[in-house]
């Protein structure tokens, strides 16, 4: 995490209905939403914190992904 590298001053805000998300959230649409800003929803709001929770679950649950794929398959 590296805040003091966000420009703050280009963040654009860019929200999207969640019916036309679903689209995008299970890969069914590829091509980019009109007035797309290279994020969804409102990035003013982000913080080092929320950020950092974010990451370690992600990778809390990798860990565990690889864990369980790692098992023997009598033990699953």
């Amino acid at each position: 995490m590296y805040p003091e590298k966000v420009k703050m001053e280009l963040v654009r805000e860019h929200d999207i209905k969640f019916d036309d998300f679903k689209k995008y959230l299970f890969h069914e649409e590829k091509s980019l939403p009109e007035g797309y800003a290279g994020n969804l929803g409102y990035p003013s709001f982000a913080t080092k914190d929320k950020g950092s929770k974010i990451i370690n679950r992600m990778i809390d649950r990798m860990i565990n992904e690889c864990c369980d794929f790692l098992k023997p398959s009598y033990l699953r």
